[in-house]
C-alpha cells in the first residue's frame, strides 16, 4: 500500500513524484464469517432507568435518542417518550432501539440491519442462526407480513424482521417484542420483495409501482387500523392522511413497508 499526494489540480489522482509513505499488509480472509450480533435486552416489564443503564453500561451502546428525534421531527412526542434510541458502534447493526408501555415498563426492542442479506431469509441468515442458538424456535412465516418469525418460551419473546422506511430510505429491522403465549403455528409462505418507490410530503404518502398496477394499496396505523384502500395506478399513487407517525404500507403480495410520517 504506498500513499501519495494528489496530482496539482486533481483531488483523487496518485502522484508518482510525490509519495509520502508505503506499507505492506497482509490479510487472511475466511469463506464466510457470520458478524457478530449485537446484545439485546429481553428483561421485559425492567423499569426505563434500568434498561438504559444495562444498554449504556453494560452492552456499552450510546443514547441517541436527540439527535434520531432531530432527523425525524415528524416523531410526536408521545412516541418519543415510550422509546429510545442507541447507537451501537457495530456497522452491521448500527442503531438499536428500546420501547416501553405507558408504565414506562420495557416490552419490546429492536436494530437495524445495514444489509437484508443479514436478515431476510430464515434457515441460513446469521441473525436467525444467532436467536436459533439461543432458544429461538421457528414458527415459519407470517401469511400476512410474509416475513418469518420466531418464539422464545422461556423468555416469551416473539422475534421477527420488517421494513422501515426513514427518511424515504429503506432498512430492514430485527423487532423482538413480549408476548405472554405462544403464537400459533404459521405456514411458511414465499413474500416477495416490494419494487415500490415511496415519498412522503408532510401527511402525504407518494408510491409509484408499476409492476402492482391494478392491485389494492392498504395503508394501516401501528395499531392495524386500515386508514385508506385504493387501487395502484401506472402513474403513480398520491394518498392524503389525516395523522402522523408510523404507517404500514401494503401493495398487492409485496412485504409490508413502514413509513415514517
Amino acid at each position: 500500500m504506498r500513499v501519495s499526494k494528489a496530482k496539482e489540480g486533481t483531488l483523487d489522482e496518485f502522484d508518482e513524484s510525490n509519495v509520502l509513505g508505503e506499507a505492506s499488509v497482509h490479510v487472511t480472509v475466511e469463506d464466510f464469517v457470520d458478524p457478530q450480533i449485537i446484545p439485546f435486552n429481553t428483561s421485559w416489564g425492567m423499569k426505563k432507568a434500568d434498561a438504559l443503564k444495562k444498554e449504556t453500561e453494560l452492552f456499552g451502546h450510546s443514547l441517541f435518542s436527540d439527535e434520531y428525534w432531530k432527523m425525524h421531527p415528524a416523531i410526536d412526542a408521545e412516541q418519543r417518550s415510550n422509546a429510545e434510541v442507541f447507537y451501537t458502534g457495530n456497522f452491521e447493526f448500527p442503531i438499536s432501539f428500546l420501547y416501553f408501555n405507558n408504565e414506562q415498563q420495557l416490552v419490546a426492542t429492536s436494530f437495524l440491519v445495514s444489509s437484508w442479506e443479514r436478515i431476510r431469509t430464515p434457515e441460513v441468515i446469521p441473525v436467525f442462526k444467532f436467536l436459533k442458538q439461543h432458544g429461538y424456535k421457528s414458527l415459519g412465516m407470517n401469511s400476512e407480513t410474509h416475513n418469518w418469525e420466531m418464539y422464545n418460551s422461556e423468555t416469551k419473546s416473539l422475534a421477527t424482521c420488517v421494513m422501515v422506511f426513514a427518511q424515504s430510505q429503506a432498512y430492514y429491522s430485527c423487532l423482538i417484542e413480549y408476548k405472554r403465549q405462544v403464537p400459533a403455528g404459521i405456514d411458511y409462505q414465499n413474500g416477495f420483495l416490494p419494487n415500490i418507490d415511496v415519498e412522503t410530503d408532510g401527511a402525504c404518502v407518494k408510491l409509484h409501482a408499476e409492476q402492482y398496477v391494478g392491485q389494492p394499496i392498504s395503508i394501516y396505523t401501528a395499531d392495524g387500523k386500515c386508514v385508506a384502500k385504493e387501487l395502484a395506478h401506472k402513474t403513480g399513487n398520491s394518498i392524503k392522511l389525516q395523522l402522523k407517525g408510523l404507517i404500514i404500507v401494503k401493495v398487492g403480495d409485496a412485504l409490508p413497508i413502514k413509513v415514517m410520517l
